[in-house]
């Protein structure tokens, strides 16, 4: 079942139900949980949010993250088709929870540099200081001298995006957290300048096979949960997400 709130206590009230089994956790509690956290994996501690919580055999409860998972199996096809990770670029978008899914993956996948941005630049110089990104202070003057992976972090009603002038002279894969509407502003200044899109569906999908892994052991029925994700987001007009299209042999 799913409860919408923004209250940690509300959240307490849910996971300490004797039938509580795991829950997928969105923004904004993605970092507010701690308090309710037996264990934590350590990749969820070097991200500082999760976003999956289990109830172990033991009764504990434990966090995982596995956005980090889903946001890495988006731009690894598109990473793998450079010479190399160094010195590629990337601009993240955001200061949020799956902000630090982010830069966390593109420490993992060995991308540098790594530049972020957000409308509250002091949130910024936080997430940069602790992942060792570079802050763009002013979006509209960005000029990296390479620029291959864009990742957007941020609801799709902001309305943020990257100049079309950017992205059709770098060419970036661009991938928007966001998954509905699927074509987010982000995205669609990605299409007007003939980037490869990477729709936020297809991370929500690989996470949340992820997340039933860890859930109940078994490998997740792939084929049946792009399905779903897929007639869920659905838009007239717009492409199935590269993810979900080969996972349902579409």
């Amino acid at each position: 079942d799913a409860v919408d709130t923004s209250d940690p206590a509300e959240v307490a009230k849910v996971v300490a139900d004797p039938l509580f089994g795991g829950a997928s956790v969105t923004i904004p509690l993605k970092e507010q949980l701690s308090s309710l956290i037996d264990e934590t994996s350590a990749a969820a501690k070097l991200i500082g949010a999760v976003n999956t919580l289990t109830r172990l055999p033991s009764g504990q409860l434990r966090a995982d993250n596995t956005d980090w998972l889903g946001i890495r199996a988006c731009l690894a096809p598109h990473l793998s088709a450079l010479p190399s990770p160094e010195g590629a670029g990337a601009l993240v978008l955001g200061a949020g929870g799956t902000t630090r899914a982010a830069l966390f993956a593109l420490s993992v996948m060995g991308v540098s540099p790594v530049y972020i941005w957000n409308r509250t630049t002091s949130k910024a110089q936080a997430l940069a200081s602790e992942f060792g990104a570079e802050l763009v202070e002013d979006l509209s003057a960005f000029s990296p001298t390479n620029l291959a992976l864009v990742v957007g972090t941020v609801p799709s009603s902001s309305g943020v995006t990257v100049s079309t002038q950017l992205l059709a002279a770098h060419k970036p894969a661009v991938l928007d957290a966001a998954y509905l509407p699927r074509m987010t502003p982000l995205l669609t200044a990605a299409a007007e300048a003939g980037c490869a899109l990477c729709f936020g569906a297809d991370m929500l999908f690989e996470q949340a096979c992820a997340q039933f892994e860890l859930w109940t052991g078994r490998i997740a029925p792939r084929k049946a949960m792009a399905l779903a994700i897929a007639e869920k987001s659905a838009e007239p007009g717009v492409p199935m997400p590269t993810r979900i299209k080969e996972a349902t042999g579409a």
